[in-house]
């Protein structure tokens, strides 16, 4: 017997159901707290923060991170070309030197500050040290983990946008990419004690770097 094609929306939809389901079980699908860990990384701490999650960019824009109680904003974006799925994920988190500035009065409960790099990084390890949970396409070894764009000014962080957190070299490798800003507490420029302490990073998001390990989603084009 011959069945007619499924339909495009049916198999769009098909699509992003056997997704979702996917990543549900993935090892990155902690999304929802994910700049929780990425406060825990960044300042090389065990402290639990809590996590405000955003889904309105200028409401996102207008929150700060918050060191009593230790809370960081997180904002997923840029689904537009990823069937869904945001490919960006973006985090306001604190220095670890404030961290131990308020917390560490009976000794340090914090590390150094790290950087976007450096969470990119545990971001793959933790993906890999699984990865018997699920097939992968591609190795540790086809990503690259550029140095990330630096800045201390709010709008220079924000903009341009969509942030692209990858791309793909001549030889095939992807390139994690970053946008950070750092403003440490002792700080030559005036300015309010709110703006000071503070690491942001807008990088990959989980569930995109998930989708492109698994094949679930196609590497970008050059």
């Amino acid at each position: 017997m011959m069945y007619p094609p499924l339909r495009a929306p049916i198999v769009k939809l098909l699509f992003a159901a056997f997704l979702t389901l996917a990543l549900l079980f993935s090892p990155l699908s902690f999304a929802d707290e994910f700049c929780g860990r990425a406060q825990q990384w960044i300042a090389q701490t065990d402290m639990q923060a809590q996590v405000v999650v955003y889904e309105d960019r200028e409401a996102f824009v207008e929150s700060k991170a918050s060191i009593q109680p230790l809370t960081v904003p997180q904002f997923f974006s840029n689904t537009e070309e990823s069937d869904g799925i945001p490919k960006v994920v973006s985090c306001k988190m604190k220095t670890a030197e404030q961290i131990n500035q308020v917390y560490g009065s009976d000794g340090a409960v914090a590390g150094s500050s790290q950087s976007c790099e450096v969470v990119l990084s545990h971001m793959l390890d933790a993906r890999f040290a699984q990865i018997d949970a699920q097939p992968a396409s591609l190795n540790r070894s086809d990503f690259v983990i550029d140095e990330e764009d630096s800045t201390f000014i709010g709008p220079m962080w924000l903009e341009p946008w969509p942030f692209q957190p990858v791309s793909v070299d001549e030889a095939g490798f992807v390139h994690l990419l970053s946008r950070s800003l750092h403003v440490p507490d002792a700080w030559y420029i005036p300015m309010p004690d709110s703006f000071k302490g503070v690491y942001y990073c807008h990088i990959i998001s989980p569930v995109y770097l998930d989708a492109l390990i698994t094949g679930l989603l196609p590497r970008p084009v050059q």
